[in-house]
């Protein structure tokens, strides 16, 4: 059995450098892809990685796991789907945005981020929904 030569500082910033460029364009992928993306399974098939790699590198450059990025990412698009289009219904917000069903987002919603579509809809037209975008501030 060969002895494996431990990895010089240099592979390993190499290495480092080249998942974390994966990991960005695994993100736009999800960002431009996001209606057809259910679940991080999906995700890691799309962008034609592993769930383990995903999993992993996902934590190493955003310090998220896959499925937390999945959610802010769905987030983010939920919101700015109202807000180019505040009379759009709760079932074409879910569709653009990966859900199966406007059930599924007031599920959604109500678990990660503790509001409604109504209430929801309500801030964007007050002006009242302060969001820091994080995952879509370049589209």
């Amino acid at each position: 059995m060969m002895k494996q030569e431990p990895k010089s500082e240099s592979t390993t910033t190499e290495l480092s450098a080249f998942n974390s460029y994966k990991a960005k364009k695994t993100v736009r992928i999800l960002v431009h892809e996001i209606e057809s993306i259910p679940d991080v399974k999906s995700w890691a098939r799309q962008s034609n990685v592993s769930r383990g790699w995903l999993s992993k590198v996902t934590k190493e450059t955003y310090g998220l796991s896959p499925k937390e990025v999945l959610r802010q990412v769905r987030y983010e698009r939920i919101v700015q789907l109202l807000e180019n289009d505040v009379e759009a219904t709760s079932y074409s917000i879910a569709k653009d945005s990966g859900l199966s069903s406007g059930d599924a987002l007031r599920m959604f919603l109500r678990r990660h981020q503790d509001t409604n579509f109504r209430v929801l809809r309500r801030q964007i037209i007050n002006g009242k929904l302060q969001v820091e975008w994080q995952w879509l501030e370049s589209e």
